[in-house]
């Protein structure tokens, strides 16, 4: 049966991802975003309601909400009080084009050894969109997300290199080295010192682990790094000069 549901964050990739699945399955979306950009006429085109809005007016929120009978809005979900599932994915394999940037073949990483199992973003949509279609088995419920296999970025490096068919190279650097690198990258200090943090998580291991809830509420088994990189071939070309 379709149901009306909202997106919140339907422009994000994994917001848009959601979105596509849930039209895709006959149900009625609305997608609250924060500007009519190239992203939400997509949206709009694939035969989503598209609202701007924002989550911090609580008359926007309250129009978007109007005849809705699931709605996903990540942390902000928590300020309502209507039952929630939690999603606590790991680090998404998407991680791995942006840390492409420089097109170098060497994932210059600050990781040591620590280890976990990649998660594709569209593996976390078929979640949500699972979660939005049937939420009473899910309330209050917090689901840790995992991908395929649980690696150490050594064993990632191997997996592209196979995908790619060329080397690529994992090479552990210190924490003040990552810090220069993404400053050179334009990124913002509050950033930088957020995936410094996190860093060190990854060091001590707080993001290892694997499950089966993505076959067991997605309906299918998650990519491998393997099959990601090739399935997004084209973002890992060669830089050219």
């Amino acid at each position: 049966m379709a149901r009306n549901l909202l997106v919140i964050g339907a422009t994000g990739k994994t917001g848009g991802r959601t979105t596509e699945l849930l039209l895709q399955r006959g149900h009625h979306v609305r997608a609250l975003v924060r500007g009519l950009d190239d992203r939400a006429r997509r949206l709009a085109g694939l035969g989503a309601d598209t609202v701007v809005g924002d989550v911090l007016d609580l008359d926007s929120l309250a129009r978007a909400t109007q005849g809705i009978d699931a709605w996903v809005g990540e942390r902000v979900l928590d300020r309502f009080p209507v039952p929630v599932t939690h999603l606590r994915p790991t680090f998404f394999t998407n991680w791995l084009i942006d840390t492409w940037a420089d097109g170098t073949g060497e994932l210059r990483l600050p990781f040591a050894d620590g280890r976990h199992a990649p998660i594709a973003e569209s593996d976390q949509a078929k979640v949500i969109a699972a979660v939005l279609e049937d939420p009473a088995p899910h309330a209050g419920q917090i689901y840790p997300l995992y991908g395929a296999e649980e690696l150490d970025h050594y064993e990632i490096a191997e997996r592209m290199s196979r995908a790619l068919g060329r080397d690529v190279t994992y090479v552990p650097i210190e924490l003040d080295e990552f810090a220069a690198i993404l400053r050179r990258r334009g990124a913002p200090d509050h950033l930088i010192q957020h995936l410094l943090a996190v860093a060190v998580d990854y060091r001590n291991g707080i993001f290892a682990g694997t499950n089966d809830l993505v076959k067991r509420i997605g309906g299918s088994d998650p990519l491998g790094v393997e099959e990601f990189v090739r399935q997004n071939r084209a973002a890992f070309a060669p830089r050219t000069p």
